[in-house]
C-alpha cells in the first residue's frame, strides 16, 4: 500500500532526497536501482515523492520478507 501524495507534493531529485535522508547521492541510486525505495523516473532521471520514501522507509518490516537483493540474483537450478 504506498501512501497518498498531496496534489501540491512536488517530485525531488536525487541530490534533494540524498540530503533529506542524510546519506551520499550514490546510495540513493542504489536504493533507487533495488527498488528498496519508491522512485519513478523521468527520462534517464529519478524522481520521488518524498512523503511516499518516508512512509515506505517508517513502515514495519517483515523480518522474514526476501531482500530485493536477494530477489534480483540468478538461481541455480536444483
Amino acid at each position: 500500500m504506498s501512501a497518498p501524495v498531496d496534489e501540491s507534493e512536488n517530485a525531488v531529485t536525487i541530490p534533494e532526497i540524498a540530503i533529506l535522508l542524510r546519506v551520499s547521492t550514490a546510495k540513493v541510486y542504489r536504493m533507487a536501482n533495488a527498488g528498496e525505495i519508491p522512485a519513478f523516473r523521468v527520462g534517464r532521471s529519478w524522481r520521488f515523492f518524498p512523503s511516499k520514501v518516508r512512509a515506505h522507509l517508517e513502515a514495519p518490516k517483515d523480518r522474514w520478507a526476501q531482500s530485493a537483493r536477494s530477489l534480483g540474483r540468478k538461481r541455480r537450478p536444483t
